[in-house]
């Protein structure tokens, strides 16, 4: 996956998103967040089984694909 986006958008939808991930769980996966770009919007969410958040960023992509990175992890943004 590849694409570029301002920061500030990005990180705006992120932390929108990553009060949803679970920090204490014995289900590791819901302490990522789900990242997928399509159609030229970047597809983000999250879950802690009780609650699920799911917003959308525009980005310029330059490679299709999706990832689920750790919550603190996908804000480390370069």
């Amino acid at each position: 996956m590849e694409f570029v986006v301002k920061k500030s958008d990005l990180f705006r939808e992120l932390s929108a998103v990553q009060s949803a991930t679970e920090r204490k769980t014995t289900i590791p996966i819901l302490t990522n967040v789900l990242l997928k770009t399509e159609n030229g919007s970047l597809h983000i969410a999250a879950t802690d089984l009780d609650c699920s958040l799911r917003t959308t960023c525009p980005v310029a992509i330059a490679k299709e694909g999706t990832i689920t990175p750790a919550g603190k992890e996908a804000l480390r943004v370069h």
